[in-house]
């Protein structure tokens, strides 16, 4: 046996030398080396058609994907996530916008206060808000119209200033607001410049009121929309009003975010100014308010922002004082305003 032939004897089957045109019986997918010229042509055009053949394929799938209509076959193309239409009560956090609307989906919509002040101790030379209780029952409706529910809403009539405090203190810092969507709190009083707001026995300012919301709020609050309205007077002017020129002419993750973030304030006027009320209906800010929470409430488009500013029209568009008797009080106007540190979109309805 020659020295070759040992070699070849000591090696398995598999492993036994082959001639260079036969392809290993455990490779059957690979194809057999070519033995003639002919050979040769055939298998470059075979190889070249199914380049060609995947390159179109490739090129209409671009093209569709482009287009977002179908595949290469025709059958139709599930939208990309990002254009997916997502409800508004059933915000996920990957879509596109879910970042600039709060979420208003929990469990409870939130907690809802309303401070009604009508009479006052006579030290403090405060006269009856009279009308005021009109307020208060109109601001009930609205708040279930708003999606609070009855025993979330909480009404609290001519209360110590010193109470004031401790209620604020309760509602910011010793409520669970882990499944609810905000807090919502409406004061109807007697005010005067500089932010202060009358209790029944005695005076305090917005600041001091919002300060636990600020100081060290509830970690279930953080983040989530804290709505103030503020029926009462800013100071002792009266807002006359101008003639507007075409009126005329037409006859008719873990992160910092700012202590004072998502906070928004509604006052029935603005600085220094004399807030109007109606004995039979109430004051004029809180009528409109309640007039537009109605009208709105089943507009799916309609933010708090857009709502406010329709109030702000009506206010100073569809109310005027009629007291005729006094002249520096007749034909008086109001403007109401709004003071917004909402970080995101806010959707009632």
């Amino acid at each position: 046996m020659s020295r070759i032939g040992r070699v070849q004897s000591l090696k398995s089957p598999r492993d036994k030398i082959l001639p260079r045109n036969v392809v290993p019986p455990d490779q059957p997918d690979a194809h057999p080396p070519p033995t003639t010229k002919s050979s040769f042509s055939n298998f470059f055009r075979r190889s070249k058609e199914v380049k060609s053949s995947e390159e179109e394929e490739k090129r209409q799938d671009e093209g569709n994907d482009r287009r977002g209509s179908s595949t290469s076959t025709g059958m139709p193309r599930d939208p990309p996530p990002s254009r997916l239409t997502v409800p508004r009560d059933s915000l996920i956090i990957n879509a596109p916008d879910s970042q600039r609307r709060y979420f208003m989906g929990h469990q409870s919509r939130g907690v809802a206060v309303i401070i009604n002040n009508k009479k006052f101790e006579r030290s403090l030379k405060q006269a009856e808000r009279v009308g005021t209780d009109v307020d208060a029952d109109a601001l009930e409706e609205v708040f279930l119209n708003l999606g609070f529910t009855r025993p979330n809403i909480h009404r609290y009539n001519d209360v110590p200033h010193r109470h004031m405090l401790r209620l604020m203190d309760h509602y910011a810092c010793k409520t669970d607001y882990e499944e609810m969507d905000c807090f919502f709190c409406v004061l109807l009083s007697h005010g005067t410049e500089g932010g202060v707001i009358f209790g029944y026995d005695g005076k305090t300012t917005l600041d001091v009121l919002l300060d636990p919301f600020k100081r060290q709020p509830h970690p279930t609050l953080i983040g989530k929309p804290k709505i103030f309205l503020i029926q009462a007077c800013r100071g002792d002017q009266f807002e006359n009003g101008v003639l507007l020129r075409d009126s005329v002419e037409a006859d008719g993750p873990a992160i910092r975010i700012p202590l004072e973030s998502d906070f928004i304030y509604a006052y029935s006027t603005v600085p220094g100014y004399f807030s109007w009320r109606n004995a039979a209906k109430g004051s004029w800010f809180i009528e409109a308010f309640a007039k537009n929470v109605k009208k709105y409430r089943q507009e799916p488009e309609m933010d708090l922002i857009r709502l406010l500013t329709r109030v702000n029209y009506d206010v100073a568009y569809d109310y005027q004082s009629n007291v005729p008797l006094v002249e520096r009080m007749h034909l008086k106007k109001q403007m109401p305003s709004i003071v917004s540190m909402l970080t995101k979109e806010l959707y009632f309805f």
